[in-house]
Formats: C-alpha cells, structure tokens, sequence
C-alpha cells in the first residue's frame, strides 16, 4: 500500500490532482474516477510538496533531498532538476505565468528559478532571520516571504531587491500570503495573531487577536470579503 500521503493539489481546471508521498513518488489522479493516470519518480527522499503548472502542462516537487523537480505529469518524465539548497526543500510553487518556480528550504533560504533552464535567478534570505513561507502576487512580479524575525517581507521577483517589511508581530510569521487581487497581505503568526496588511503602504489594516495559539496559515476567501485562519 502507499506510504503516508505528504501533500496533495488540484489542477488548476480541477479534473486531477497531485499528491506527493514518504515513498519518494508523486502521483497523478483523475479527480472523476479516482484513477492513478501517473507515477513521477526520481526523487531520493520523500516528497514534501506537489502541484501541477497554471496551465497543467507541468509538475513541481519539492524534496528532502535537497532538491526540487520539474516533470513532464503526460508521460512521467523529470525535465530538470531544481538543485542548489544544502537542506530539505519543503515546498515548491509555480508562479502564475508556469516560467517560474520558488523554494523555501530548512537552509533559512527560499530561491527563485527559471523553469525552462533549472538556472536560479534569485536568492532570498539573511544572517538575521530564517524563511518561514513563500509565495508570488497574483502578477507574479513580486514575492512575498514569511520570517523567523516577526515581518513579512516584499521582494522583487524581476530584480530580487527587497522593496517592503510588513512589520508589528512579536513572533515568527509562519505564513504570508496575498489576497486574489493583491492588494493586501494576510500573515498569521506564533504570536497567536493574524494581520491584514496593504501592499503598497505596508500600513496594517486589520489585527486578528482570538485565536489561544499559534496561528500557522491563513487564507482569504475568493472574493476577499473574509479569511480563514
């Protein structure tokens, strides 16, 4: 039988998903019949993170192998490696437009790579603070990190220069993310605490305080009217 299911994602038009597992194997499935339609393999270690491309075309896996893949989910077959963090890579994402990809690694580190080429294009990281979370605008001209030393923080995704800190928590941020229209920020943090912020201000709009402890993700709902978290 299959080992423990580490992550799973739907395709962007919801007819497969992608699940990745201890067993070293991301796997495909056709959401109507529940059938395996792929075995990609060619990892080392087990499987943290999986996701198929905006346009499904591609695969994404993360590893504690230190490294991150791309696939071909038709025919199973690993394009290129991702390869440059010294730790586990615990997760991986596409950016919208499928060319990218961004890493955060147990190294403090997240990475942004060219897909087509597996050339790494951007580092982000600091002596002072360790990446907690990752994750591109909905344009994908941005990056949005997660950090040990209580901010999230705003990067550029064309230059790699740090453009803003959202700035007020008192614990780890484990998690930053964008609402759909990106123009707030959402972080939910070790402080027992979740923020709304502005993206172009930094200014915090709105801050969560019922949660008893630590608040480890935070979503916004589609249309942006509330969060979960």
């Amino acid at each position: 039988g299959l080992e423990v299911v580490t992550c799973a994602s739907f395709s962007p038009d919801g007819s497969r998903v992608m699940t990745g597992s201890r067993d070293r194997v991301a796997r495909v499935w056709l959401v109507s019949s529940g059938e395996l339609i792929r075995r990609l393999e060619g990892h080392r270690s087990a499987i943290l993170s999986a996701s198929l491309s905006p346009r499904g075309t591609a695969a994404l896996t993360a590893s504690l192998d230190c490294s991150a893949k791309v696939w071909n989910p038709e025919n199973g077959e690993c394009l290129r490696s991702l390869d440059g963090h010294d730790l586990p890579v615990r997760f991986a994402e596409f950016s919208p437009d499928g060319l990218r990809a961004l890493t955060t690694s147990d190294d403090r580190a997240a990475k942004l790579w060219n897909v087509d080429t597996g050339a790494c294009m951007s580092t982000f990281s600091s002596q002072d603070w360790s990446v907690m979370s990752a994750a591109f605008s909905p344009d994908g001209g941005q990056v949005l990190i997660g950090a040990t030393d209580g901010t999230a923080k705003l990067w550029s995704a064309t230059t790699g220069e740090p453009l803003r800190a959202f700035t007020g928590h008192g614990e780890a941020v484990f998690s930053a993310v964008f609402s759909p229209d990106g123009s707030r920020v959402l972080s939910a943090s070790l402080d027992r605490t979740s923020r709304i912020w502005s993206t172009a201000t930094g200014e915090c709009l709105c801050h969560m305080r019922e949660h008893h402890g630590a608040v480890r993700c935070a979503a916004f709902i589609p249309d942006c009217s509330s969060i979960i978290g």
